[in-house]
């Protein structure tokens, strides 16, 4: 008897462990690598480049327009907190524009890649989005949405079967830090803690922003996270998932997809930006100007579908009646700084209230720190 319970235990310590079930998928494009135009640097408008122009000075120079005093209003303030940019920007215009390769000459001004770049960056500024989860703005938001249920579903629809990039917010903290996802594999194996659970691991191929402004091409960012989801007959259970281990306090915040391109700098000549990159691009970007009509039609597909809601509903898990194109939630405040000098001067006018209630000055100011760090309206 004891033979044959050695025997056993024996041969379930050798058998093979069960083979994990892959799911893997990867869009028809690579997005391009760009820098982030920090606000608080104001690169657009103050350039990059040493002994040359900045981006939008170029840009007014063959257009006549007055881009660069624009950007320097409302999209330059070296107070502004320091996440504020444009990389949600730049993850749109990534997926949805030809990559400018080389220097060109254009109306007797050298226009630079990162020149380029910036002014198709700033063309998707203001993108309407149709958007996955919610964003964390520190008032009561749930920390471990966008779950990763949702998520795998989202990235099945996009990536899978349109063969499209998603963009992700992968901080899940109140700062916002957008990026091109590309690409997924998922390995999932039943879990020791129930019938349908299973455990599972989410690997992301997203394209980094951390380069200089002329660099060319994708690097390659790769984020791993753990999760666990119910599963029944193969397929997910909505509202079932959930992150574990360290994925818990780092995971994606939220996904979003272009709806419809938006600028705010009202003085670009989009089409000009459109033109160079075009001019700028290697003789291959043929691919590119195809995605970009898929992206149209997607856009256009999601309209007569209405197949996703704006944000996921943990009771229900119902899709709204049509899909939502809202203002982007990647969108920074830019406002916060003006509102807290402008305050800041009132307060300073109003001496004697300061003298008779100094401890409620003191409390408005550390109040109003606080704010500003995360770049909430004061």
């Amino acid at each position: 008897m004891k033979r044959a319970i050695l025997i056993s235990l024996l041969a379930l310590l050798l058998a093979p462990a069960a083979r994990a079930s892959v799911e893997e998928a990867r869009a028809r494009i690579t997005p391009w690598s760009g820098d982030w135009w920090s606000m608080r640097r104001g690169r657009m408008c103050n350039g990059y480049r040493d002994d040359d122009m900045s981006p939008f000075r170029k840009h007014d120079r063959v257009t006549g327009a007055h881009a660069n005093d624009w950007e320097r209003r409302h999209h330059y303030d070296s107070d502004y907190p320091k996440w504020y940019g444009h990389c949600h920007a730049w993850a749109a215009a990534a997926i949805s524009e030809v990559e400018p390769t080389h220097t060109i000459r254009y109306r007797d001004v050298t226009f630079h890649v990162g020149d380029v770049k910036a002014m198709l960056t700033e063309g998707h500024y203001g993108d309407k989005a149709t958007v996955f989860g919610e964003r964390n703005t520190g008032d009561g938001s749930d920390f471990q949405d966008i779950y990763p249920d949702k998520l795998w579903k989202v990235m099945q629809d996009y990536i899978g079967e349109q063969k499209l990039p998603l963009l992700m917010d992968l901080d899940p903290a109140v700062p916002v830090w957008t990026y091109p996802v590309y690409g997924y594999r998922i390995e999932y194996n039943r879990s020791d803690d129930g019938r349908d659970l299973y455990d599972g691991e989410m690997t992301l191929f997203v394209t980094n922003t951390t380069v200089p402004p002329d660099y060319v091409g994708c690097l390659r960012l790769i984020k791993h996270y753990t999760f666990q989801v119910r599963m029944r007959n193969g397929a997910i259970v909505e509202g079932s998932g959930r992150w574990t281990g360290r994925s818990r306090q780092d995971h994606p915040d939220y996904a979003w997809y272009p709806a419809s391109r938006g600028q705010e700098n009202e003085e670009l000549v989009f089409s000009v930006a459109q033109r160079l990159a075009d001019q700028a691009s290697d003789s291959g970007h043929d691919e590119s100007r195809v995605f970009s009509e898929r992206l149209a039609a997607m856009a256009d597909w999601n309209r007569q579908q209405g197949a996703h809601d704006l944000v996921p509903d943990r009771r229900s898990h119902s899709s709204a009646p049509g899909t939502l194109f809202v203002q982007n939630p990647a969108l920074p405040d830019t406002g916060v700084t003006r509102r807290h000098f402008a305050r800041s001067a009132v307060r300073s006018r109003s001496h004697t209230a300061i003298t008779a209630h100094p401890e409620s000055t003191i409390g408005w100011a550390a109040a109003a720190r606080a704010r500003l760090a995360r770049g909430a309206p004061t």
